[in-house]
C-alpha cells in the first residue's frame, strides 16, 4: 500500500480530533446551533483569494483552519492564516544544542530588509534540544484561553542533527501540537536518515513521507519545482526553474509524496531529490548540512516557509495568497504568415491567447476552545483571473527559443523587417498579469536556400530564342522574385521571364539571382547558320546517276528548302532533290544554296562506263584443291589498274591476288572480282569433301565356322558412292558376302577388302582360329561370411589357355574375387563370379554367402550352493542353426549335472564344465563352481571402515547383535574403544581375534541367514497365466504362478518388480500400476527358478517413492530407494542425533531393495556423513 494513501487516512482523523485553541470575541445564544459560513472573493488585480468566515448562533469562543486544494488536486490541504506586523508567526527553534541561528537570520537587518529576512512578522524563540527534551511542557504549553503559545516549531539545525534526538514525552508533546494545526519545520537529517532518530522518524508519516535509502545532492544549487505561496510571500523568490544558492547540502533518500518546492539542481527527477517539501501543516527543508551556515536565498526560502506553516487564526478574514493565477494562458497559434516584398517585410498574424485562471476549493473548521468540538462549512470555490498581459515575441535562428516574459506587443500582429539569407524562427508566448507564460508557438520563416534551371547549359542559333526556367527552394521560402541577367548581351540576351535570344556567334552566361543573393546559371553558345553536302567530290559514269544530300542547321532553315544548281548540264545534270546524272565525259560543280543564301558545292567527273566478266560463273572443287579464276576489264585505263579477288567465307574457299580459288572445306562461296573503280564480278564456288571409306574394323578374330559383319562408311554418301563391293584374299580361309558378312572357314588368315564405284578401298584383317572353351569346377557353392577358396577354371585350346583369363564378380560387397581366382566372403547375399578367356567366352559360379554359426551362453561361470539349481541358456545364430537346437553335456556329473533345457543342478563341492553344442559342432561353456550347502543358523557382518576397507565376518545374529549393543554403548561415550571379534582360521585350529576401532567405523551392514528361505534342492518349473500385461496407472491385477512338482509349489512364490515406479507386485501376485512405463513382473520359486510377465502402464500416477543418496566423509555415496516416510524418518534422527539424543546409527532394510532372500540391513553412522540429497519421486 502506498504511504500517501495512508496519510490521506489520518488526515481525515486529524481534522476530526483536532483541540480547541485560541480566543474568539464573538458570542451567540447558547440554544442555537452555530452555522459556520465562508464567503470567497477573488482579487485579480492582487492576485489573491479574499476569504471571510463567521458562525450564526455563537456562543463560544472558536479558533480557525483554511484548507484549500486547487480544482486539479485530490486531496485539500491546511494553508497559512496569520502573519501580519499585529499577527506576527512566532516560532520555537529547538536547535541541536549548537547552530542556534533561526532567531538572527529571521530577527537581524540586512542589505535587503531592517526588520531580517522575517520582515518583521516573523518572532523566533530558541532551545536547545537538551533543554527542551527535559521539559518539553514549559516550552510548548497552552495558556488559559487554551492557546498554545507558538505557531511553528522548527527543529535544526546542523549536520546528523549534531546526533541529537527527542525523546518519548518530547515526542508526544509535538505530536499533540501538529494534531492541533500548528506547523512543525524539520531541519537538516533530523528524519529518515542513515542516522535513524527513534523519535524524529516518527514524524516522517505527518510529513507524507518515507525512507528509501541512498544519498543525493551534495550541491550548493537548488531549482525551484513548484508555483505559488511559498515561492511568492513574504519574499519572492521566484518561478518555477529559477536556481537558488544554498549551503552544500544533500538528501538520504527521505521519498516525499507531499508537495515538493524545490529540488537539487542535478539531473535527478526522483521524489527522493527533494530540498524543501510540505503536507498540511509540516514541512521538511534540507537546512544544517553545512554546520549552521544559510546563504540569502535560504534564509528568504526558511522565512516563507515559517510563515506558510502559520494554519491556525482566531480572526475570521484572511488574504489567501497561496490561492493565486498559477496557471499559463492558452498557446497562440498563427493564423497567417505574409511576405512584402515591397517593405522587405514578413508580416505574422496569430490568434489572442486567453488567460486560464486558476481554481481553488476552500473549506473552513473552527474548533471550540471549551470542549474541542468542531464546525466544518459548505466547500466555495473561487476562480482568479489576473488577465492578459501581453505577448512576448523573439526572432532568432534557434528553433526551441523560449522568447521569456518580456512584453513586446500586445497586439496579435507582429512585423519582422529586413532579408534574411537563412532561415529565422519567430518565437511568440502569452504572459498573464502574474507572469506566467503559455506554450510557447514556434514559426519557422524559410530563406531562400537555393535557385536550380531547368538547364545548365544552351545552344541556339543567331535570331533564335530559348526560354529558362528557375526553381526558387524552399516553396514557403520568402521573397522568391528572380533577377536575370546576361553576361554578354551582343552574343545572347535575356528578358524578365528568363527567355534568350541569340545575337552572334559566341558564349554568354545567363545568372538568375534571388533577393538573398542566391543564384544559378547557364551558359548559352550561340551559333551561325551553316548547310553542308554529304560529299565534296564524286565520280559518275555516263547515264550513271548519285544523289546528293545537303544538311542545313537550324532546322526552320531547312525546313525552307535548299536550291541545287550544276555548272555544266552538258556534263551533269541536278534535280531539285539532289539526284546528279552523268551526261557527257567531262567535270562540272553541282551547288546547293539555303533560302537565307549560305552555299556548300560538290564537284562531280563524268567518264566512260567500266565492264568487267569472269571466265566461270560456277565452278565445283573439291576440300584441298584448287582453280584459278581469270578477270576480263574494259576499258583498258581501268584493266589497267588490276583488279581485286575476295571470298565470301574464308573459311569454305580463300582466293589469292591472281585469282586462285582453295577449297577448305564443305559448303558454297561468292568469289568476286572487284576493278579500280568498284565494278565487280562474281563466280559461285561449290566445295565439297572428297570421297572416304573407313571400315569399323580393321583386324578380327572368328573361330572356324564362326561369322561376324563388316560395315562400311562411305563419305560423301551420294548416287556415285551409295555402296561398296566386297572380296576376300582367300575364300579358303573367310568368305565374305555382298552385305560383309565374313564366315571363319578354316585357321589362317585372310584379307577382306571393301571398295567403292570410283576406286576407294578398306581392309580388315581376318584371322580364324580354332573355338574356344571354358570350364569352372564348381558352377554353385555356399560360404561363411570370412571364408576363402580359390576357383580352378580350364581353358581350351592350349594357346588360349596359355593367355590366362579375367575373374569378376557381379557383388563385390557379397564375394570378392582376386587375379588367381581366389574368392573371399564378405557378408550374407549371393554374387556371381565369372571367368573370362582372352577371346570373351565365359564360365561362372553362383556362390551364396552366409554368417557362421556362433554359440554364447548366459554365463560363462556360475557359482552355486550345493543342493541348488540354476538354468543355462544358449543364444545360437544364425536361425536355421538355432532352430535345430543344442545339446547339453557336463565334464562332471558328480559334482553339476545339466539337463537337455539347460537346467543345472549343483551336487557335489568342486568344478565342472558344461558344454553347449549346435547342430553343426559349435559349442560354448560355463565353467560351475559348486560350494558347499550354507548354515542357515548363520549371519555375515561387513563392516566399512572410513578408508574405504570392508571386513567380513561370519558368525550367529546372537553375535551381530552384541556388536550393535556396544556401538549404540560406545556412541554415548561408554565402553571400549576396541571391539574384539574372534576369527576362526582356515587352515588350523588357532582362533584369531580381529579388534575394530569405533571411531574408524564408516558403516556397516548385516545379512541375517536365519530367515532366509533358500532351502530348495529340487530341480523346479514354473509358469504364470500371462506373459504380458497392459493396465492404466491406477489399476490392478492378479497373475497366477504354477510350480512343478508339487513339493516345491508348496514351498511358495517370491515376487518382484524391475521397477517399482511403474509396477509394484505384492506376495500375493497381486500388480499395482502406478506410472506410465514398461515393468517386468518377476515369480521366483525357492530354488531360483523364475517366470516373467511384461507389464505397460498407459497413464502416469504418483507414487510415494523417493531416492536418498548419503555421501560419508571417506568418499563414498551409498544411495537408498525408500518411501518419502523413510526420508523424513532419517531427517529426524539425524536431527535428534545432532541434538545429543537417539541411536549412533541408523539402520535401512535392504532386503526389500535387493529383492535378497537373505535379511540384509545397513549401518549408517552419524558421525561419518558428510552430506546427503533426497529427490522425492512421487510428483
Amino acid at each position: 500500500m502506498k504511504l500517501k494513501r495512508i496519510l490521506s487516512t489520518f488526515l481525515t482523523a486529524v481534522f476530526i480530533s483536532t483541540t480547541a485553541i485560541g480566543t474568539n470575541s464573538v458570542y451567540a445564544d447558547t440554544q442555537s446551533t452555530p452555522t459556520l459560513d465562508l464567503a470567497v472573493t477573488p482579487n485579480n488585480e492582487g492576485n489573491y483569494n479574499d476569504l471571510k468566515w463567521g458562525i450564526s448562533g455563537m456562543s463560544q469562543s472558536y479558533s480557525y483552519k483554511l484548507y484549500s486544494k486547487k480544482s486539479t488536486e485530490n486531496e485539500f490541504q491546511s494553508i497559512p492564516c496569520k502573519g501580519t506586523d499585529t499577527d506576527k508567526v512566532n516560532v520555537l527553534n529547538v536547535y541541536p544544542d549548537v547552530g542556534n541561528n533561526l532567531k538572527g537570520w529571521m530577527e537581524n537587518s540586512n542589505s535587503e530588509d531592517s526588520n531580517g529576512y522575517g520582515r518583521g512578522i516573523i518572532k523566533v524563540d530558541g532551545v536547545s534540544i537538551d533543554d527542551f527534551n527535559a521539559n518539553p511542557q514549559n516550552y510548548l504549553k497552552k495558556d488559559n484561553n487554551n492557546d498554545w503559545n507558538y505557531d511553528v516549531v522548527m527543529f535544526g539545525s546542523w549536520d546528523l542533527n549534531n546526533s541529537k534526538d527527542m525523546n518519548a514525552t518530547s515526542e508526544n508533546v509535538v505530536e499533540s501540537f501538529i494534531k492541533s494545526g500548528r506547523g512543525v519545520l524539520c531541519g537538516h537529517d533530523t528524519i529518515d536518515c542513515n542516522q535513524p532518530k527513534t523519535y524524529f522518524d516518527k514524524l516522517s508519516s505527518y510529513l507524507n513521507m518515507e525512507y528509501v535509502g541512498g544519498r543525493i545532492g551534495d550541491v550548493s544549487s537548488i531549482a525551484i519545482s513548484k508555483k505559488g505561496l511559498l515561492t511568492d510571500y513574504p519574499w519572492k523568490i521566484g518561478d518555477v526553474g529559477k536556481t537558488l544558492t544554498v549551503p552544500v547540502s544533500h538528501s538520504w533518500g527521505q521519498k516525499a509524496h507531499g508537495d515538493i518546492w524545490m529540488k537539487y539542481n542535478i539531473n535527478d527527477s526522483t521524489l527522493s531529490n527533494f530540498y524543501l517539501t510540505t503536507w498540511n501543516n509540516t514541512a521538511m527543508i534540507q537546512t544544517g548540512h553545512s554546520d549552521g551556515q544559510a546563504t540569502p536565498d535560504e534564509q528568504k526560502v526558511l522565512a516563507n516557509t515559517l510563515f506558510y506553516l502559520a494554519q491556525v487564526t482566531d480572526k475570521t478574514s484572511w488574504e489567501d495568497h497561496k490561492g493565486q493565477d498559477v496557471d499559463a494562458p492558452t498557446k497562440p497559434t498563427i493564423t497567417s504568415v505574409n511576405n512584402d516584398i515591397t517593405k522587405n517585410q514578413v508580416s505574422i498574424n496569430f490568434n489572442s491567447s486567453t488567460d486560464n485562471g486558476s481554481t481553488y476549493d476552500y473549506y473552513v473548521e473552527a474548533t471550540n476552545k471549551s470542549d474541542g468540538s468542531k464546525i466544518t462549512s459548505d466547500k466555495k470555490e473561487s476562480t482568479i483571473t489576473t488577465g492578459l498581459k501581453g505577448y512576448s515575441i523573439v526572432v532568432d535562428e534557434n528553433p526551441n527559443t523560449d522568447p521569456g516574459k518580456e512584453i513586446k506587443t500586445t497586439s496579435t500582429n507582429y512585423v519582422v523587417t529586413g532579408s534574411h539569407k537563412k532561415d529565422f524562427y519567430v518565437h511568440i508566448a502569452a504572459i498573464d498579469n502574474a507572469n506566467n507564460e503559455s506554450e510557447v508557438i514556434h514559426q519557422k520563416i524559410s530563406a531562400v536556400s537555393g535557385i536550380n534551371l531547368n538547364k545548365t547549359s544552351d545552344e541556339i542559333y543567331t535570331g533564335h530564342t530559348d526560354t529558362l526556367t528557375a526553381a526558387v527552394t524552399p516553396d514557403d521560402a520568402v521573397n522568391k522574385d528572380v533577377t536575370w541577367t546576361s553576361s554578354n548581351p551582343s552574343i545572347a540576351t535575356v528578358d524578365e521571364t528568363g527567355k534568350i535570344t541569340g545575337v552572334k556567334a559566341g558564349t554568354a552566361t545567363i545568372t538568375a539571382a534571388t533577393a538573398n543573393g542566391t543564384s544559378a546559371a547557364c551558359t548559352v553558345t550561340v551559333k551561325p547558320t551553316t548547310i553542308a553536302l554529304n560529299k565534296t567530290t564524286d565520280k559518275i559514269d555516263i547515264g550513271g546517276t548519285d544523289t546528293l544530300t545537303a544538311a542545313v542547321t537550324p532546322k526552320d532553315v531547312s525546313d525552307k528548302g535548299v536550291t541545287w544548281q550544276s555548272s555544266d548540264p552538258s556534263i551533269v545534270t541536278v534535280d531539285e532533290d539532289g539526284k546528279v546524272t552523268g551526261v557527257g565525259v567531262g567535270t562540272a560543280v553541282i551547288m546547293a544554296a539555303t533560302a537565307d543564301g549560305k552555299i556548300a558545292a560538290c564537284t562531280v567527273t563524268v567518264k566512260e562506263p567500266t565492264t568487267i566478266k569472269l571466265n566461270k560463273e560456277k565452278d565445283t572443287i573439291d576440300v584441298g584443291q584448287g582453280d584459278t579464276l581469270t578477270a576480263v576489264v574494259t576499258p583498258d585505263e581501268i584493266a589497267s589498274q588490276g583488279v581485286t579477288w575476295s571470298t565470301s567465307d574464308k573459311t569454305i574457299a580463300t582466293v589469292d591476288a591472281s585469282g586462285k580459288i582453295t577449297g577448305v572445306k564443305a559448303g558454297t562461296v561468292m568469289v568476286t572480282a572487284t576493278t579500280a573503280d568498284g565494278k565487280t564480278a562474281s563466280c559461285t564456288v561449290t566445295v565439297k569433301d572428297p570421297t572416304t571409306i573407313v571400315l569399323n574394323k580393321t583386324t578380327d578374330k572368328i573361330d572356324v565356322g564362326g561369322t561376324d559383319t563388316l560395315t562400311a562408311l562411305i563419305t560423301p554418301l551420294d548416287i556415285a558412292n551409295s555402296g561398296a563391293s566386297w572380296t576376300s584374299s582367300d575364300p579358303s580361309i573367310a568368305t565374305v558376302d555382298i552385305t560383309g558378312k565374313i564366315t571363319g572357314m578354316k585357321a589362317g588368315t585372310a584379307v577382306i577388302t571393301a571398295a567403292t564405284t570410283d576406286g576407294k578401298t578398306a581392309t580388315c584383317t581376318v584371322t580364324v582360329k580354332e573355338p574356344t572353351t571354358i570350364k569352372l569346377n564348381k558352377t554353385t557353392d555356399t560360404m561363411d561370411v570370412g571364408q576363402t577358396q580359390v576357383l580352378i577354371a580350364t581353358i581350351t585350346p592350349e594357346e588360349m589357355a596359355s593367355k590366362g583369363g579375367k575373374w569378376t564378380t557381379s557383388d563385390q560387397s557379397v564375394v570378392n574375387v582376386d587375379i588367381t581366382g581366389k574368392v573371399t566372403a564378405v557378408k550374407p547375399g549371393t554374387a556371381v563370379i565369372t571367368a573370362t578367356t582372352d577371346d570373351g567366352k565365359t564360365a561362372t559360379c553362383t556362390i551364396t554367402v552366409k554368417y557362421p554359426t556362433t554359440i554364447a551362453l548366459n554365463k560363462t561361470t556360475d557359482t552355486l550352493e550345493a543342493g541348488t539349481t540354476d538354468a543355462l541358456t544358449a543364444a545360437v545364430t544364425p536361425d536355421e542353426i538355432a532352430s535345430k537346437g543344442v545339446t547339453w553335456s557336463t565334464s562332471d556329473k558328480t559334482i553339476a549335472t545339466v539337463d537337455a533345457s539347460g537346467n543345472v543342478i549343483a551336487l557335489g563341492v568342486g568344478t565342472a564344465t558344461i558344454t553347449a553344442t549346435t547342430a553343426d559342432g559349435k559349442t560354448a561353456t560355463c565353467t560351475v563352481t559348486v560350494t558347499p550347502e550354507i548354515n542357515r543358523d548363520k549371519a555375515v557382518l561387513y563392516v566399512t571402515m572410513i578408508n574405504g576397507q570392508t571386513k567380513m565376518y561370519n558368525m550367529t545374529m546372537e553375535d551381530v547383535n552384541k556388536f550393535i549393543s556396544w556401538y549404540r554403548l560406545k556412541s554415548t561415550g561408554v565402553g571400549a574403544l576396541d571391539y574384539a571379534i574372534n576369527v576362526p582360521s582356515i587352515s588350523s585350529s588357532i582362533i584369531k581375534t580381529d579388534y575394530i576401532a569405533f571411531d574408524k567405523i564408516s558403516s556397516f551392514e548385516v545379512h541375517d541367514y536365519t530367515k532366509s528361505s533358500v532351502k530348495s534342492k529340487y530341480l523346479t518349473k514354473i509358469t504364470l497365466n500371462k506373459t504380458t500385461d497392459t493396465l492404466k496407472a491406477g489399476e490392478t491385477d492378479a497373475l497366477v504362478a504354477t510350480v512343478t512338482p508339487d513339493e516345491v509349489s508348496s514351498k511358495g512364490v517370491t515376487w518382484s518388480t524391475s521397477d517399482k515406479t511403474i509396477a509394484d507386485v505384492d506376495s500375493t501376485g497381486k500388480i499395482t500400476a502406478l506410472k506410465d512405463g514398461t515393468a517386468t513382473i518377476t515369480a521366483t520359486t525357492d530354488d531360483g527358478k523364475t517366470a516373467e510377465c511384461t507389464v505397460t502402464v498407459t497413464q502416469a500416477a504418483n507414487h510415494d517413492e523417493a531416492e536418498l543418496d548419503i555421501t560419508m566423509i571417506n568418499g563414498e555415496t551409498k544411495r537408498y530407494d525408500v518411501t518419502m516416510d523413510e526420508v523424513n524418518n532419517f531427517i529426524a534422527w539425524r536431527n535428534l542425533r545432532a541434538a545429543g539424543v537417539g541411536e549412533p546409527f541408523y539402520k535401512f532394510d535392504l532386503t526389500r531393495q535387493t529383492n535378497s532372500s537373505v535379511v540384509k540391513t545397513d549401518y549408517v553412522t552419524f558421525d561419518q556423513i558428510a552430506s546427503f540429497d533426497a529427490e522425492d519421486e512421487s510428483n
